[in-house]
């Protein structure tokens, strides 16, 4: 359900984040609900919501391997006998976190990708299409930029 809120949410962001600002001149969207209203009269619903479905794929992978990794690091650390302190259960939760973004970064870079994507002259056909130009273009480390300062 997180995906409602967080697919149009992060179009919205990743649309304000990549329109470009010449000196001089305004970028197309003034602000966020700007890009909201702006988008929705000339794409309506569907266009707000661009990327939805491997936004879908992103949380559905990244959850399970969140909530894998955390269950299965704290049965095979802690002990039956005693509870876990909280430092130790949030030391977890990070390596856990971990294990949520490195599943799915490949996909979270083409999510990015197709939903910073242009309306008027797409690159872009879908999810299959810019992973296949992604790797056309990049190779696999195009899947990777910026998982590293």
């Amino acid at each position: 359900m997180n995906t409602v809120v967080s697919s149009p949410v992060e179009h919205i962001r990743i649309v304000m984040q990549v329109q470009t600002n010449k000196a001089g001149s305004k970028g197309e969207f003034t602000g966020s609900y700007d890009a909201l209203t702006k988008i929705y009269s000339r794409h309506g619903l569907l266009g707000v919501y661009r990327g939805w479905l491997i936004t879908i794929l992103r949380d559905c992978i990244s959850y399970a391997a969140w909530f894998g990794c955390y269950e299965s690091l704290k049965e095979a650390s802690c002990s039956k006998d005693a509870p876990p302190s909280i430092l130790w259960l949030m030391l977890l939760g990070a390596v856990a976190g971990e294990a949520f973004w490195l599943s799915t970064y490949p996909i979270d870079v083409c999510k990015t990708k197709l939903q910073a994507d242009s309306f008027a002259e797409p690159k872009f056909r879908g999810i299959v299409d810019v992973f296949r130009k992604t790797y056309r273009a990049e190779g696999v480390v195009g899947f990777w930029r910026g998982i590293v300062p």
